[in-house]
């Protein structure tokens, strides 16, 4: 088979030789588990409102456009909106206001809703700034690096790859019903069809799935990753530690600190 010498080679993903190196991801996975672990035991609203001070900047410093940044943050906080809509008038025993139709306003549930808010807001920006900037590839091999399960990084890489596989086929299935003038909805009548329709989609996801397993068989794949995708110096992922590990140090003594 010729090649064409004219056609541009692609730019390798892993980082060649003499390139500035960067932090392994294993350790920006870590330290979201560890930070994510502290912020789960945060009390004070100070603490809180710290950790969040410090982890918002994080996504537009790893070089997210502030459009996803906010289109992220913003989907996210559609769960923050359900506990704004029930936990003040739900939690607590001192009332601050009282609205129509008899609702209390609680202090307690006030507070809480607000620390919640900032926590959640919190680890979002870190699973954005760390989760969002690497590659699937680089996130399964940073998962067997800290020993998660091989069959669970496996498993992370093949639902990526063909998660669009999945949604075409999908895709193709409604197209086809609404073709034949099937619009699915909960009516008794209609249920039979539409479980038809789950059922055939299931179906084409277990074939494909058997094509994709003798597919990789075939190309001698044994089940174990590849080289690491780039070579990290030791001096970077020292300083990622480091960070971690003042931004701990900063969490906790605001939180024993904090009235």
């Amino acid at each position: 088979m010729s090649v064409n010498p004219t056609t541009a080679p692609l730019k390798p993903t892993a980082t060649v030789a003499g390139s500035p190196a960067r932090i392994h991801p294993a350790v920006h996975v870590a330290g979201l588990f560890v930070c994510s672990l502290a912020l789960s035991f945060t009390h004070t609203l100070w603490a809180a409102a710290y950790a969040l001070a410090v982890s918002l900047p994080l996504p537009f410093l790893k070089g997210l456009p502030w459009r996803t940044v906010l289109g992220r943050m913003a989907l996210g906080n559609l769960f923050v909106l359900f506990i704004w809509l029930t936990m003040p008038f739900t939690l607590g025993q001192h009332p601050v206001a009282t609205l129509p139709f008899g609702l209390a306003v609680y202090a307690e549930g006030l507070t809480k809703s607000l620390l919640l808010t900032l926590k959640i807001n919190c680890l979002l920006a870190l699973g954005l700034a760390f989760l969002h900037t690497a590659s699937v590839h680089e996130t399964a091999k940073a998962l067997a690096t800290l020993g998660v399960p091989h069959k669970l990084t496996l498993l992370l890489l093949l639902t990526a790859r063909h998660m669009h596989s999945l949604w075409a086929s999908y895709r193709t299935v409604c197209n086809a019903a609404a073709l034949r003038g099937f619009t699915p909805c909960l009516r008794l009548r209609k249920l039979p069809k539409f479980a038809a329709l789950v059922t055939f989609v299931l179906l084409k996801s277990l074939e494909r799935a058997d094509n994709v397993d003798a597919a990789m068989r075939l190309r001698g794949f044994t089940g174990a990753f590849p080289a690491p995708l780039f070579a990290p110096a030791k001096q970077h992922v020292v300083r990622g530690v480091v960070a971690y590990g003042l931004a701990l140090v900063g969490l906790l003594v605001i939180e024993h600190l904090a009235p």
